[in-house]
């Protein structure tokens, strides 16, 4: 099997570029796009460093040795890899985004109810027995669904990748590689997490114990749930 080639991130003018090669990461330092205290980073490294730090950067690239004080870098642990966010801080940050949807799906609940109430009122006919209620009843179910599924899959798709929840406890949603993941692919981890659910939430108690911190959803959807890394 051939082994992945790592992908690196350059942090410059408040952007991160990447992922791309380390041939490329040195023809942006020759070409003037990128400067010795830039900041890079990769999959496995547990911080933002500066870039004349990374010996096989700074050699490609002839630069001096690091001044002294400036944080160096001296190799990848491949034990240590990301910085997985654990059960009780993704809890925590779903505990929020369940505060945030509240309000858009109590405005939808207060409409519906008023249009069933005024319908009753205006038929004498009690609330929720008739097919109308029961239609209402269902759209505004409907309406709910569709708001929490464009909240989570356009928010972990966006350049934030994360929701409001994950943005307070400063995780992000990436995929294997540590990329930043597809509408397509947020949606299917929005609805996987259906599965977690129904198996009396042992899908989501999973990113307890899994290696990865991953919970089922996020196993099904091949997706991380990670500490940003600093400097993003």
């Amino acid at each position: 099997m051939t082994q992945a080639v790592p992908e690196w991130y350059v942090a410059r003018n408040n952007q991160r570029l990447g992922p791309m090669p380390i041939e490329s990461v040195l023809d942006m330092l020759r070409a003037g796009g990128a400067g010795p205290d830039d900041l890079v980073w990769r999959d496995g490294m547990p911080q933002w460093v500066p870039l004349r730090s990374v010996p096989e950067l700074a050699r490609g690239a002839n630069f001096p040795p690091a001044a002294p004080g400036v944080l160096a870098y001296s190799g990848i642990d491949p034990n240590q890899g990301a910085q997985y966010a654990g059960f009780w801080l993704r809890f925590c940050a779903a505990f929020v985004d369940g505060l945030v949807l509240i309000i858009p799906q109590a405005l939808i609940g207060c409409i519906f109810g008023a249009m069933m109430g005024a319908r009753a009122a205006a038929t004498g006919t009690p609330v929720a027995r008739s097919g109308d209620d029961l239609l209402l009843q269902t759209v505004s179910q409907v309406f709910s669904i569709v708001i929490g599924w464009l909240y989570y899959a356009f928010m972990e798709s966006s350049t934030r990748q994360a929701t409001l929840g994950k943005m307070a406890c400063g995780i992000i949603v990436t995929d294997t590689a540590g990329n930043r993941i597809s509408f397509g692919r947020a949606t299917g981890r929005h609805f996987a997490k259906f599965l977690s659910a129904i198996i009396l939430l042992i899908g989501y108690i999973m990113a307890g114990f899994t290696e990865k911190k991953q919970a089922l959803h996020d196993m099904i959807a091949s997706t991380l749930v990670v500490r940003k890394p600093p400097g993003t």
